[in-house]
């Protein structure tokens, strides 16, 4: 059997005005699923920006063909053309793109163009996009043809299903469902780094940018303080609102508490570092970070947003809360932090969670089951 051809376009995250980038989910999975595709079966061409956080290690993958590419602007309609292109001259079987809207935008039409088949993970859905109702209305009305063309859209969620079948109206043999997953041996519970002083740290890895939900989790440290004076917050991760999030935190008192460490390849060695997983999201898919956080044996605090509580199970790996409520979230931190015990149980639960469903190989397995189902 000859191998098949797949075209991943990944864009990067976005970066602030002094260029420090953020890393999004669709990056990492890219990424992190090619030590695990069977390369007798597929050979993958994958158009990612040398700007990107993850470009150096996308090189290392030297069975990939890598191709500096970005879309800058969504109406940068010049990128249907340059797509096309690409596709024709890797005779590509397959294209996969993860978003955003407009990169999936304006490669459908491209695959249309081409005809060639064209899969979409799509891990937010528009409905919880931080954006005007005008602005959302006319990127739905965009988006009902990329979806239309599309092959076959994934979602990482029963919750992101549940939206694209019943709201956009799409076939259920076109949707399906694939958990984002992760290598679990990256991410092996350690004992806790600590000083003599026992001080008690809550983190958390996220982009920054608007539907993380910052104002709340700054506001959710503000209240923890009162209560623990020593405690110790740590955000690793980087984008827009990084100078917004600093001169917040920092108008609050918080500015010995907080601190951002900004993108980290090695995100384990802060993960040891954690007592608590803190994640006040506005709008989410599946995040690969509360996964990875699980992985590493930490008890999640969270919003119920998106597909967050088909990964925490409340009062068993975590706790989840509403979203904009930081009062709630904050007692729920409170909690743990008064309870060594239960945090250790959370964090052992949500491991086991994470080695029953959200592993990387399950994933892979059913995104080359996805690919074989759609090539011609």
């Amino acid at each position: 059997m000859s191998q098949k051809r797949i075209l991943q376009i990944v864009a990067h995250g976005v970066a602030d005005k002094q260029g420090r980038r953020s890393t999004n989910g669709p990056e990492i999975r890219a990424l992190r699923s090619l030590d695990y595709h069977d390369k007798n079966q597929f050979k993958f061409t994958v158009c990612y920006s040398n700007k990107g956080n993850l470009w150096s290690e996308f090189k290392k993958h030297k069975e990939i063909e890598l191709i500096d590419f970005s879309i800058e602007s969504k109406y940068q309609f010049s990128a249907i053309n340059k797509i096309s292109k690409i596709i024709r001259s890797k005779q590509a079987d397959l294209i996969h793109t993860q978003g955003p809207g407009s990169t999936d935008f304006f490669a459908s039409w491209a695959a249309v163009l081409t005809r060639t088949p064209h899969v979409i993970t799509r891990p937010v859905m528009i409905e919880d996009w931080i954006r005007p109702n005008l602005k959302k209305k006319i990127y739905a009305f965009f988006d009902k043809f990329t979806l239309k063309h599309a092959s076959s859209v994934i979602a990482v969620s029963k919750a992101g299903v549940k939206y694209l079948t019943e709201d956009s109206k799409l076939p259920e043999q076109k949707v399906s469902l694939i958990y984002n997953g992760i290598d679990i041996n990256l991410f092996k519970p350690t004992e806790k780094e600590t000083n003599s002083n026992e001080t008690l740290c809550i983190g958390t890895c996220a982009q920054l940018a608007p539907h993380k939900g910052w104002p709340d989790f700054l506001r959710v440290i503000y209240l923890l303080k009162k209560k623990f004076p020593n405690l110790k917050c740590i955000v690793v991760g980087d984008g827009p609102l990084r100078k917004e999030v600093f001169n917040r935190a920092k108008s609050m008192g918080l500015f010995d508490a907080i601190d951002l460490v900004g993108f980290q390849k090695n995100v384990m060695q802060y993960l040891r570092k954690f007592d608590i997983f803190l994640m006040t999201s506005w709008s989410e898919g599946l995040p690969v970070a509360t996964i990875e956080a699980m992985a590493a044996g930490l008890p999640v605090v969270a919003t119920s947003v998106g597909g967050m509580p088909e990964l925490v199970i409340h009062g068993e790996t975590g706790y989840l809360g509403p979203p904009n409520n930081p009062e709630v979230i904050a007692d729920f931190v409170s909690d743990l932090l008064q309870n060594k015990i239960l945090r250790e149980e959370f964090g052992k639960s949500g491991r086991e969670r994470v080695k029953k469903n959200f592993v990387i190989q399950k994933m892979v397995s059913k995104y080359e089951k996805t690919y074989m189902n759609n090539v011609k």
